[in-house]
């Protein structure tokens, strides 16, 4: 489905002047589980173009037990505001498409439907929650954009990323029609994306250490949707895609660092070297931006006498 024309009706999108403060438990919208406790979220009708002041909101606060007030109740068309972060269900409706015809001309992206929302959100948080160190001191990223699925000119894509918006985006179905558990993945993997414009990830650093390799820039995605083996591990690449340019290597060595940093750096990296030196040339950066590592963090925190 292509991106539709702007609505023509400014009614529709009025702002919903709630802000809701999850302090324990879940928060639901929609039977949408998303684990945000101790975190202040603003939730809007689409179509506003900055949150709500403080002084005109209405405050409702949930917590968990039988005495606890019943959460409003919000739909695909509304967005979320997460620690100063937008977070959008409806790619199809936001206001970025009037300013970006491309979208309109070259996607198609479908609304995030309702059984896959519970999984999005819960893998959102986690993410928020892991860049919020660098995204605050950096303002990297201002928004989240989830679709259920996002049709490239390039095949059906997991992602992207517009600098132009700070913004990132991610499908939510997998090939499947199914929901996806790499939300979590993709997102970190578009914003290293965005690390790398704010010159906080250094590309010609990235390329260094990569040595004399030949790229693809072949972005066919069925001709990239395969695993990887031998022959691309001892030539530094962690995948298939990431072949295709230094941008994308570098992102997919993202992904793995921080979906499975010990495999990726006690395993493949000693078997081959090379993966091993740009597996922590990642996480040297990542480290002094503070982006945390939750799976390897663990793993230090037990190792530590």
């Amino acid at each position: 489905m292509l991106l539709p024309p702007p609505r023509e009706d400014a009614t529709s999108h009025k702002t919903t002047r709630r802000a809701l403060v999850a302090s324990t438990g879940a928060v639901l919208a929609t039977g949408v589980v998303a684990a945000l406790a101790g975190r202040s979220i603003l939730l809007r009708k689409q179509g506003g173009e900055e949150p709500i002041p403080e002084d005109e909101q209405d405050t409702f606060v949930y917590a968990t037990g039988d005495s606890s007030p019943e959460p409003p109740v919000y739909g695909p068309g509304d967005t979320l505001w997460i620690d100063g972060v937008e977070v959008c269900f409806d790619v199809t409706d936001h206001r970025f498409y009037v300013e970006d015809p491309r979208f309109e001309q070259d996607w198609a992206w479908t609304t995030v439907p309702t059984f896959a929302m519970e999984g999005a959100m819960e893998q959102t948080r986690r993410f928020i929650d892991e860049v919020e160190v660098p995204n605050k001191h950096h303002d990297v990223m201002r928004m989240i954009g989830l679709a259920g699925k996002i049709h490239s000119p390039f095949g059906e894509i997991g992602g992207t990323y517009r600098t132009r918006y700070r913004a990132v985006f991610a499908a939510t179905l997998d090939r499947y029609d199914g929901a996806t558990k790499r939300v979590h993945q993709v997102l970190h993997h578009e914003f290293s994306s965005l690390l790398i414009y704010e010159g906080l990830l250094d590309l010609e650093e990235w390329k260094r250490v990569s040595g004399d390799v030949e790229y693809t820039h072949d972005m066919n995605v069925d001709k990239n949707y395969r695993l990887p083996g031998r022959k691309e591990f001892e030539t530094g690449f962690i995948s298939v895609y990431g072949m295709t340019n230094p941008e994308n290597d570098l992102n997919e060595f993202v992904t793995m660092l921080v979906t499975h940093p010990v495999p990726l750096l006690e395993d493949f990296g000693v078997k081959y070297p090379l993966l091993g030196k740009k597996a922590r040339l990642i996480l040297k950066w990542y480290r002094a931006l503070g982006i945390r590592i939750p799976k390897l963090d663990e793993r230090e925190a037990q190792n530590t006498p």
